[in-house]
């Protein structure tokens, strides 16, 4: 950003918002190829690009060179690790009420041997709308991740 020049983006949602915001902290992404890379694919094929390191989607983009989109992928995959485990626990706590059943599930499942990624899924597909026992939710989530 220059002191000459005032510049004001719009985004579709908040979630592309907070994917540009983090884009513009990589070194070598400014506002302008920042934006290039949003407009190269949607929100969920880059997320899903970051997170399986597939460089391609973001190549597309104009301005972002092989050494530019590793920069991309490199800094912003544990970000979005991050910020997908955050989510899921709390949506799946404010259906469940208190939140103890599903904190629960998200710790035994990494015990279990599954990846830091895979106990967001099986929290997701619980139905807590049922209001399931630690056991029922956790037996919910095994049958969901068995059958990935």
């Amino acid at each position: 950003m220059r002191e000459d020049q005032l510049s004001l983006y719009g985004f579709a949602s908040v979630e592309e918002l907070e994917l540009f915001q983090m884009l513009i902290q990589v070194d070598g992404v400014g506002p302008k190829v920042g934006l290039n890379i949003l407009s190269a694919a949607s929100l969920e094929v880059l997320k899903r690009a970051i997170m399986s390191e597939d460089a391609a989607p973001i190549r597309r983009a104009s301005g972002v060179g092989a050494r530019t989109a590793a920069k991309v992928i490199i800094e912003l995959k544990p970000r979005l690790d991050a910020v997908a485990a955050l989510e899921a626990v709390p949506r799946a706590a404010a259906v469940a009420r208190d939140g103890a059943v599903p904190k629960a599930v998200e710790s035994a499942l990494p015990n279990l041997g599954f990846s830091s990624q895979e106990p967001r899924t099986g929290i997701e597909s619980v139905d807590w709308k049922a209001s399931p026992d630690t056991q029922q939710a956790l037996a919910a989530a095994l049958r969901a991740l068995g059958r990935k």
